[in-house]
């Protein structure tokens, strides 16, 4: 599967490289017909390289258009036509100037793409991480901590997850939760309990690779809460950030299952040092902002994303560097944007 994935992205690379510059060869044939300058001709080639650099994954694939479009730029449009020579030695400044002013614009556009990504992805974890548990604040028993980490681990991830709950004396349950459908959930029969307990127990890697699932241990120090469960055919193709954020998952699932947030040993056991991001959803704006300082202070989190029920406290979050999502106001402005918009349609039906 790999190799096949490998395959696809050295196709698409070449492909985009050698149509991009095979288009700008073209239009740089028109331009001679136009006798334009050869500057446009240049131009064009870097667009190549930029838009080479934009549909293709890493530098790679802009280095190798920038190659591609320099001897093109030169067999095509320098005398003596169809070869690497030249006959006038300025060129070689005309293409030394070509393939850096390519290669830095290459590298920007990858760049670019990259950071745009990557903000992309983090705001989606933030999305996930903020939707889980803010939906497990409100949870009152395991069982419906299991049943809102199994939906939501299967709706971001794309998958029917399950869930298996360890009783007090660290033994699994008998039954465990699988999402069958996006508003369904069945019980499912544990072949062999005892199996399962002595697989976690001797498990040294974050996750246990068994026939149908991954397992994936909710812990709290040494002993294990339960036991997520990710179907076999999908974990295998988990990118590394989509590991990270299931890990993340993972971790805002023990802190719900054991524990209080306001303690710092139970925030340690959280993995809390490892956070980027912590996000405070509980019902309550004292232990919301409590928990933000904790992390702040203890375990300097650099960034804090709260709920905050009372509006006029927004200045304080504030202060100590708190991103906040107020309820009330995102109701207030929702309802603003939604008697705006008939008061728009109202005025457009009486014209």
């Amino acid at each position: 599967m790999k190799k096949d994935a490998q395959k696809n992205v050295i196709f698409r690379g070449l492909f985009f490289a050698f149509a991009f510059v095979g288009a700008a060869t073209v239009i740089g044939r028109l331009f001679c017909l136009l006798q334009f300058p050869e500057t446009n001709i240049v131009v064009v080639y870097i667009l190549s390289v930029i838009l080479t650099a934009r549909f293709t994954d890493g530098y790679i694939w802009g280095i190798a258009a920038t190659v591609l479009s320099t001897c093109a730029f030169n067999i095509f449009f320098t005398h003596p036509y169809f070869t690497l020579f030249v006959d006038d030695p300025t060129y070689l400044i005309t293409f030394a100037i070509m393939a850096m002013t390519s290669v830095i614009t290459s590298a920007l556009t990858s760049k670019a793409k990259k950071m745009t990504a990557e903000a992309i992805r983090n705001g989606e974890e933030s999305g996930a991480l903020y939707y889980l548990t803010g939906h497990l604040a409100d949870a009152k028993s395991t069982d419906e901590i299991a049943g809102i980490t199994a939906e939501t681990v299967s709706r971001i991830m794309d998958c029917k997850a399950a869930f298996l709950c360890f009783d007090d004396r660290g033994n699994p349950e008998r039954t465990f939760i699988q999402q069958k459908t996006a508003s369904e959930q069945i019980r499912r029969c544990l072949s062999d309990p005892d199996e399962i307990r002595h697989r976690m127990e001797d498990l040294r890697t974050d996750h246990d690779v068994g026939e149908e699932f991954y397992d994936w241990p909710i812990r709290k120090s040494e002993s294990i809460l339960g036991v997520l469960r990710i179907p076999k055919e999908r974990a295998v193709t988990l990118t590394d950030h989509q590991k990270k954020l299931l890990r993340s998952m993972i971790e805002s699932t023990a802190l719900a299952m054991e524990g209080d947030g306001m303690e710092p040993d139970i925030l340690k056991a959280a993995n809390i040092r490892r956070a980027d991001t912590v996000i405070a959803v509980t019902n309550n704006d004292n232990i919301n902002i409590m928990i933000a300082q904790i992390a702040i202070e203890c375990f300097s989190v650099k960034h804090i994303i709260s709920r905050l029920y009372d509006p006029e406290r927004e200045c304080v979050y504030r202060e100590l560097g708190i991103d906040t999502i107020c309820p009330a106001v995102l109701s207030v402005n929702e309802i603003d944007r939604i008697l705006s918009r008939n008061a728009e349609l109202r005025e457009e039906e009486k014209k």
